[in-house]
């Protein structure tokens, strides 16, 4: 006599799809934000003043993108080598949307006055892909290398201050637009370094 059987569906992987949704959606806020400041002050012809209101906003996606990355990394599938880099790739994608998007949202906005090139993403990068860094330096298993990855981010934030003329491009003097993205991403370095100190200070017994 044959048995019927009824084939169950398989399990969903709703979550492993959450983690990667999640850290997705805070680095596009992420690098958002940032871009935002650095359009910000482009369009005011390097006048930090203006886009100084970014920078509490800068520091704040900062420690949301943080905490998101903390949450998905506890989650099984991403606590292994491969689920890490998985969601390290993801939030990369999430950066150059935002990147992208940005950049062509201001050249809509600035009808030509501004020099869009590839060279502009230098500055996007000098202050978003430090931030990132640290982020994760925060959560290595390996304190070394912790460092290592801390100290690389400084050093590339300080590369960028030091050749930041380099970086102009736009028919404004002054290089006005690279010295707030460097002490942008100088503030929000602090904060993150910060922020992690009191995150372990609240984890030890």
């Amino acid at each position: 006599m044959l048995i019927g059987y009824v084939e169950m569906p398989a399990p969903r992987r709703r979550r492993p799809q959450l983690g990667s949704g999640v850290a997705f959606v805070a680095a596009l806020m992420f690098g958002a934000i940032a871009c935002a400041s650095v359009a910000a002050a482009r369009l005011n012809q390097g006048n930090p003043l203006s886009a100084g209101v970014f920078t509490v906003a800068v520091v704040w996606a900062s420690i949301m993108l943080a905490l998101t990355t903390e949450m998905v990394l506890h989650l099984r599938r991403f606590e292994a080598l491969r689920g890490r880099s998985v969601i390290a790739v993801v939030q990369l994608a999430g950066l150059v949307l935002a990147a992208v998007a940005a950049h062509a949202v201001l050249h809509l906005l600035s009808k030509g006055r501004l020099v869009e090139c590839t060279g502009q993403f230098v500055n996007d990068s000098a202050l978003a892909l430090p931030v990132l860094a640290i982020v994760w330096a925060g959560f290595m298993r390996s304190r070394r290398a912790a460092r290592w990855v801390e100290m690389a981010a400084i050093a590339a934030v300080a590369l960028y201050a030091g050749t930041q003329a380099v970086w102009h491009f736009d028919p404004f003097p002054g290089a006005g637009v690279q010295q707030f993205v460097a002490l942008e991403a100088a503030s929000t370095l602090g904060a993150l370094w910060l922020f992690d100190v009191l995150r372990r200070l609240s984890e030890s017994p």
